[in-house]
């Protein structure tokens, strides 16, 4: 009986183990996904920009779908309801063997590649603010202007009738 429960017990380590990977590599490519970003940022390629966002909604859904995997498997291998709150390295005590040695290089990896997307998303978040602040400002410095610069002159060189904000905006457009 003891050998069945170790012979599950070790499978759903080994699935454990490589829905941790999994999560890795997902954190990996958001990363990636967030550079890409970036750039499309940097250059002002809105298609490009749109179509990582759409990347990242899909690579965070699957790691997230991963995690809630990993809390099931982790409650069905310790039989714990706090399988939320039960770390790594705890669990890979409990299990003994090679398992501490090979998770602890699996969480390193975890920790390195989350903390690249974090701060990746630190910096685009960063860059949109500033982008948008400075197009804002664009904005108000032309609409300033077109106030400053109400008189409208016609082709002929004089002096426009019905000059107004919104014939200097489009003359300036």
């Amino acid at each position: 009986m003891k050998t069945a429960s170790k012979q599950k017990t070790k499978a759903s380590a080994e699935k454990l183990y490589t829905l941790l990977a999994g999560i890795a590599e997902g954190l990996e490519k958001l990363y990636e996904c967030l550079r890409l970003q970036q750039a499309a940022l940097m250059k002002w390629d809105f298609p490009s920009f749109s179509a990582t966002i759409s990347q990242q909604k899909r690579l965070a859904r699957k790691n997230l779908e991963r995690e809630k995997e990993r809390i099931a498997l982790v409650s069905e291998i310790t039989g714990k309801q706090a399988a939320e709150k039960l770390s790594l390295r705890q669990l890979a005590e409990s299990l003994g063997g090679e398992w501490p040695e090979r998770f602890e290089k699996l969480a390193s990896r975890i920790k390195t590649a989350s903390g690249k997307v974090s701060s990746m998303k630190d910096q685009n978040e960063s860059i949109i603010n500033n982008s948008r602040k400075l197009v804002n400002d664009q904005l108000k410095l032309l609409l300033e202007l077109a106030r400053l610069n109400r008189n409208l002159y016609e082709g002929s060189g004089k002096k426009s009738e019905k000059a107004n904000m919104y014939k200097v905006l489009d003359q300036k457009v």
